[in-house]
């Protein structure tokens, strides 16, 4: 009896353990793509320390930017007037956001030599493509998990 309740206890353990995984952490996300910047950029520990409260700051801002703009796309509009009026806003946010990374790239060049500057912005290309390509492929895994 003592075999099986530590049986059953065990695979509890595991099937919750391999659920947790699966789940978004926003502080996880935030961690790996810092440290894939700092490998991949080659950034001191001094560098990474200047550097990344501007990034976390940048980051911030383009995420409430985000979701001001998601919340504009969320009725179906009809009719043209109003579809040419959220276009234009979307437009006019999207803008918005390049104008809010450029200020930051800047503000990066003050902190990091130019090199350094680029291949943060393209190790944080990469890792995005990589993240959610992989996302995307762990959703389709968890439902044939689940299916099964």
């Amino acid at each position: 009896m003592r075999k099986l309740f530590l049986a059953i206890f065990l695979v509890i353990a595991l099937v919750s353990s391999a659920q947790n995984k699966s789940k978004f952490s926003p502080e996880r996300f935030q961690a790996e793509l810092e440290k894939y910047i700092t490998q991949e950029a080659q950034l001191t520990a001094d560098e990474a320390t200047r550097f990344f409260p501007v990034y976390r700051e940048m980051l911030q801002k383009q995420r409430a930017q985000g979701r001001q703009m998601k919340h504009q796309w969320k009725e179906r509009l009809t009719d043209d007037a109003a579809c040419r009026k959220a276009i234009e806003l979307r437009d006019a946010a999207e803008l918005e956001q390049k104008r809010l990374q450029q200020q930051y790239h800047q503000q990066f060049l003050k902190l990091l030599s130019p090199q350094k500057v680029y291949d943060v912005i393209r190790a944080e290309d990469r890792f995005m493509r990589h993240t959610f390509r992989n996302w995307g492929k762990g959703q389709k895994d968890d439902k044939s998990q689940r299916s099964q």
